[in-house]
């Protein structure tokens, strides 16, 4: 299946669904400069995914796949801070996403250390978890946060939901 809109709406649908969050829309914008290799981002309080079509150019279905579950965490994220009294997450990981969001260091920024942020580590944890127990597909992680996510994981499969 080629990358379009699409195709995006039917992975967005089946993760939102999946997480039980609401509907996000997806966007194909053109960022330049700095931000050029930023391949997508997910926008808090607005239920949109940005995806830079310059730079999922090269893109295969299942990298674009991935992209789109990792940016959906965000968006998990996001409705657990905007709905603490409703939500099964520990109250002082909310606390924490909610500062990281508040305060999120860039990739482009902040070299290695954004990649150490625990809205990260949980967007790649779940990543990891969903290839794999859905499309049977690994998730290769950094050396300097395999653990911590793997950890992470453990806690994703022992939820209700997942």
């Amino acid at each position: 299946m080629a990358i379009n809109e699409e195709f995006a709406m039917s992975i967005v649908s089946t993760i939102a669904n999946y997480l039980q969050i609401p509907k996000v829309d997806v966007t194909f914008v053109k960022l330049n400069n700095e931000y050029k290799e930023v391949a997508g981002y997910y926008i808090p309080g607005s239920n949109v995914i940005c995806i830079n079509s310059g730079a999922i150019n090269n893109f295969n279905d299942l990298e674009f796949t991935a992209l789109l579950i990792h940016e959906m965490r965000h968006a998990y994220q996001d409705f657990q801070i905007r709905n603490k009294n409703m939500s099964n997450e520990p109250k002082d990981l909310l606390a924490i996403w909610d500062e990281e969001m508040k305060n999120y260091k860039h990739p482009i920024h902040h070299n290695g250390d954004f990649i150490k942020q625990k809205i990260e580590i949980d967007a790649i944890a779940f990543t990891y978890f969903f290839l794999k127990k859905y499309l049977k597909q690994d998730l290769i992680i950094p050396n300097d946060i395999h653990e911590e996510v793997i950890k992470r994981v453990g806690k994703i499969k022992k939820t209700k939901n997942m």
